[in-house]
């Protein structure tokens, strides 16, 4: 996309970010020229700065049977870090400066209240940094770890923890949380499932589901499932709460535009999958459909119906890069 007919203007930047093809969410979240959005490009313009945008997303891809079997980034990933890139690009056409998107990875800060081991999916940071170097989209997108962002306030955030605990609790308890159940619906998609997929793998292998009361077993697992999910929600909402508080992230990019994967007002939301995809790039597994699009799918959905998939390997890879749908 070349719009190089247009002025190197705070107006022409947030028009640009805002194109439906770029853009997810309300576009009045970056047109407000009182709002922190429109603020922060206008101040980078004024200064002929990079514009950049911070993003917390990329979760990493621990080992979750249902989900995706590959722990590695795939074309999920790697179309998203396109598609950031073509905004980049879009911008530096007429705004040489550009616009940097920062993505914070939150895998390894988030991996034990989700129910993962601190030591999986290491590798993911250097799986995306080759994707991105495969991009040539150095200087466009730059990853940060939200762990080492955390250990530099360690100190802080552990000093308000017992008090800010509290609070989230009496909140969470008295129904305060307005978007409790949204969140704990949300955070679902990342919580640890292995134990359940191993149970059934056993319960059907072994042939006892003939001895066994099925709804109960899967009531059981419902609610374990539920659990699980409910302690993920509860201590992500105390982490962002002592995020907020230390104002942790907006001091560590001062001056940067915050991004999001969930719109929301006073953020801008780029657009990092096909409008059809309802989960997160690291939540399932690349699906090309027969029409050329991609879209992200739990790997159970391969399982089903696999007479329907082709795999597709990177030579090396033990896992699927994606999987191309016939029909």
């Amino acid at each position: 996309m070349s719009l190089s007919h247009l002025p190197p203007t705070t107006e022409s930047v947030v028009h640009v970010l805002n194109d439906p093809l770029f853009r997810k969410g309300s576009a009045e979240h970056t047109e407000d020229p009182g709002g922190p959005v429109y603020r922060q490009i206008d101040r980078a313009v004024r200064r002929n700065a990079p514009i950049e945008i911070v993003l917390p997303s990329f979760a990493g891809r621990p080992h979750n049977p249902a989900a995706h079997r590959r722990v590695g980034p795939d074309l999920g990933e790697l179309y998203a870090l396109q598609r950031l890139k073509n905004i980049a690009d879009a911008v530096k056409s007429f705004y040489e400066p550009g616009v940097i998107f920062t993505l914070i990875l939150d895998g390894r800060a988030y991996r034990p209240f989700y129910g993962y081991s601190d030591d999986e999916a290491m590798p993911y940071r250097a799986n995306l940094e080759r994707q991105i170097t495969a991009l040539g989209a150095h200087g466009q997108l730059r990853l940060v770890d939200m762990h080492d962002i955390m250990a530099a306030r360690s100190s802080e955030l552990e000093s308000i923890d017992e008090l800010v605990r509290h609070e989230v609790r009496l909140a969470w308890e008295s129904g305060a949380v307005a978007e409790r159940d949204a969140l704990v619906r949300a955070l679902r998609q990342g919580t640890e499932t292995t134990a359940i997929s191993a149970a059934v793998i056993e319960l059907y292998k072994s042939g006892a589901h003939e001895h066994i009361d099925l709804r109960r077993f899967f009531g059981e697992a419902e609610t374990a499932m539920q659990e699980r999910a409910e302690h993920t929600a509860f201590e992500y909402a105390v982490l962002m709460t002592k995020l907020r508080e230390l104002n942790v992230i907006a001091e560590a990019f001062e001056g940067a535009v915050r991004g999001t994967v969930h719109p929301k007002p006073g953020q801008y939301s780029p657009r990092l999958s096909d409008p059809r995809t309802t989960i997160s790039p690291w939540h399932g597994v690349a699906i090309e459909q027969p029409d050329g699009s991609i879209v992200t799918r739990y790997e159970a959905v391969v399982y089903q119906d696999f007479e329907d998939f082709t795999a597709v390997f990177v030579d090396g890879d033990e896992a699927p890069f994606y999987y191309k749908r016939r029909r």
